[in-house]
């Protein structure tokens, strides 16, 4: 009978120290995604300090150009992504080789001015959360460093398992989101619009 006590009682110790650690992890990881979320704040807030006066951005202006980059804190920006309806704000990083993206979204090919760019990001901090859920239709903003905004609409939302699934099928824009926990790709296609 006394071991079966000592049992019981070991069980209920390893059982409350798992439950402890998980609990420690959990804690652990929101206080990174704050501290992520807040670093990406504060990258847009210089972001939107160096911007010129915002005009309707024309692909055809800059045509055969590369996108300019700005740099800040030691890392390059070709521009700003907003997606106004789930609230959504992020610097845009001038390179998928960034080491940060899991933090904001970075270009991962093409360019603005001719309509091909693919920009992606990671689920690290639950920034993209919106993403399986964003509606067609919704916009999508990008401001350059011309401060030339470009207005983008939702087509097509896919979820992938092949990183292949990513590259363009006609779209002027395509923004894909890495979920974090799984190798699912998340892939909003999207065409030029008009300004409203």
């Amino acid at each position: 009978m006394n071991k079966r006590k000592i049992i019981y009682s070991l069980t209920l110790m390893i059982g409350t120290l798992l439950i402890l650690s998980a609990l420690a992890i959990l804690i652990r990881q929101a206080v990174l995604n704050e501290r992520e979320n807040r670093a990406t704040s504060e990258i847009v807030s210089e972001m939107e300090k160096i911007l010129p006066e915002g005009t309707v951005g024309s692909p055809e202006a800059h045509y055969g150009n590369s996108m300019p980059a700005a740099e800040i804190n030691g890392e390059n920006y070709v521009g700003l992504l907003v997606i106004p309806d789930y609230n959504a704000k992020y610097p845009v990083g001038a390179s998928w080789e960034n080491s940060r993206r899991n933090r904001y979204p970075c270009v991962y090919s093409g360019n603005l001015y001719d309509n091909s760019l693919i920009i992606g990001g990671i689920n690290s901090a639950a920034q993209y959360n919106f993403a399986s859920d964003i509606d067609i239709g919704a916009k999508i903003r990008i401001t350059d460093l011309y401060g030339q905004v470009f207005m983008y609409e939702v087509m097509m939302v896919n979820h992938m398992n092949s990183e292949s699934d990513i590259t363009s099928q006609g779209e002027d824009f395509t923004f894909f989101v890495i979920a974090n926990s799984s190798a699912e790709y998340i892939i909003i296609r999207c065409r030029l619009s008009e300004m409203s």
